[in-house]
């Protein structure tokens, strides 16, 4: 209860003044706001919850983000939030963030987080199209799905993800070092075991948000 009654809203009040408290006590809360502000403040919120508890492995949180249209009812946005909580208890020992559909350990969100502001960067230079980036959308539930069943089926996605790699990005060759960047990043995805393809639809969705006018949505 000090946590979350008092060093929280200390934390919005300094950090995150965009960001409105419905309730916050006890072991639990609800805020609104901004959508990348929301998961930036749940990834920080979750690093001082970490050392507020001296790293204590027995003590964690769980946490769901709804992404809705500013005037959408809150009771409903509420739900939703509820419902993406509910799939990060799911997790084995919990201690994870939903967020875009998808539950996520909590010590994989930064970098998460610092891939899509990545993508995101790209995306809004033109360097990579909104269309290639929704096709990653794609790409990622083929791969969920693959380690769900375990069907070679949806491994389908490697040469689709292959020719829109070789149509539609730079040489890996190019002068320009930031295309080749961009380049060693997107064939690092045909790696089964990468943890960006792991978090693709996150790195994905949230690039994609931040450039339809971001905190205006």
């Amino acid at each position: 209860d000090v946590f979350f009654s008092g060093y929280m809203q200390k934390l919005i009040e300094e950090y995150y003044p965009e960001i409105y408290t419905v309730y916050s006590g006890g072991d639990d809360i609800l805020v609104i706001g901004p959508w990348d502000s929301i998961v930036k403040f749940a990834d920080e919120l979750n690093a001082k919850f970490k050392q507020f508890t001296c790293n204590n492995k027995n003590l964690t949180l769980s946490a769901g983000i709804g992404f809705v249209k500013h005037n959408f009812p809150v009771f409903r946005a509420v739900e939703m939030a509820d419902n993406a909580l509910d799939l990060s208890k799911e997790m084995p020992e919990k201690n994870s963030l939903t967020v875009f559909g998808q539950a996520v350990k909590w010590e994989e969100v930064p970098e998460a987080i610092k891939e899509s502001e990545k993508l995101s960067r790209w995306i809004e230079c033109k360097d990579v199209s909104s269309g290639f980036a929704r096709n990653l959308l794609l790409y990622s539930q083929m791969h969920t799905e693959f380690n769900r069943t375990k069907k070679t089926e949806y491994l389908r996605f490697l040469p689709l993800m292959t020719y829109d790699i070789a149509r539609n990005l730079p040489s890996i060759d190019s002068i320009d070092p930031e295309k080749r960047e961009i380049r060693a990043w997107a064939e690092s995805l045909k790696d089964l075991k990468s943890p960006i393809l792991k978090n693709l639809g996150i790195i994905a969705n949230y690039a994609l948000n931040a450039n339809r006018g971001g905190k205006n949505e």
